[in-house]
């Protein structure tokens, strides 16, 4: 399967390409059924080049995760409703099925950053349709004085991070000591 991504922030000319790449069509869906079979029997490093963006879920569960391969290193990040993944005009044909043990083995990423550079930290759990936002008042850098990776930030877009999918947390994060 492949995906088609219009996400909003990646920086326009880093997403035009992907995009572009990524729209391929699929044949019919006994083709489809061949490539997931092969999909799921390939390791994760040859699903996605590096910088690449890849839509993921397995079989026993409904949750979709956008999977980013940067620098050598995976990480995810779910994608909390149908109205999030439409918002950014994902194709669900494009979802590859992987095993269990390789889409839990990929770190989970909580930060993310909005169109003007604002930073939060999203507390999500599976199965759910709502969220919970917490504003970060410190920088990257800062944050990866704490222990994230550079490369785990996600980039998201305005309408994502509105009230009806992310309800605002009480505390702001000033310090790395504020983050779970």
């Amino acid at each position: 399967m492949r995906f088609r991504l219009a996400f909003v922030l990646v920086f326009l000319s880093c997403v035009s390409v992907f995009v572009s790449a990524a729209c391929k069509q699929q044949g019919d869906a006994e083709m489809r059924d061949e490539q997931d079979v092969e999909l799921q029997e390939e390791s994760l490093d040859t699903l996605f080049a590096d910088g690449e963006y890849g839509l993921a879920t397995h079989q026993d569960t409904y949750d979709v995760y956008l999977i980013r391969y940067q620098n050598g290193k995976f990480f995810k990040r779910l994608i909390l409703n149908e109205e999030i993944f439409d918002l950014y005009n994902f194709n669900w044909d494009a979802v590859r099925t992987i095993e269990a043990e390789s889409l839990i083995a990929i770190q989970s990423s909580s930060v993310v950053m909005d169109q003007s550079g604002t930073l939060y930290y999203l507390y999500s759990y599976r199965d759910a349709d709502r969220g919970v936002k917490q504003l970060i008042t410190f920088t990257v850098d800062e944050l990866v004085e704490c222990g994230f990776h550079e490369d785990s930030v996600f980039y998201v877009s305005d309408q994502e991070l509105d009230e009806k999918f992310y309800s605002t947390m009480g505390s702001v994060a000033d310090s790395c000591d504020d983050l779970p």
